[in-house]
């Protein structure tokens, strides 16, 4: 596994379960930057994607594997 994206991370609660997988890098995602708090003080080596994962400014291609946990409410339908 190379690069992960975990989407709707909070406070980290599943990186260090990801981390066991030896991942070349993590990306923690979320819509609320001060949930990002807990996260940069405890894995100073994630790299933080705030706002909504469909905004994010990650390259096509740049990740392998997405996790998405416990924030199935927070997806609507696209208007697209």
């Amino acid at each position: 596994m190379k690069r992960v994206l975990d989407v709707g991370t909070g406070t980290g609660i599943l990186l260090p379960i990801i981390r066991t997988y030896s991942p070349a890098q993590i990306y923690a995602n979320d819509l609320s930057e001060a949930m990002f708090d807990a996260v940069i003080k405890n894995h100073s080596t994630v790299r933080v994607v705030t706002g909504n994962v469909r905004d994010a400014d990650l390259k096509e291609g740049s990740i392998d594997v997405v996790f998405i946990n416990a924030c199935y409410c927070n997806i609507t339908e696209s208007a697209e």
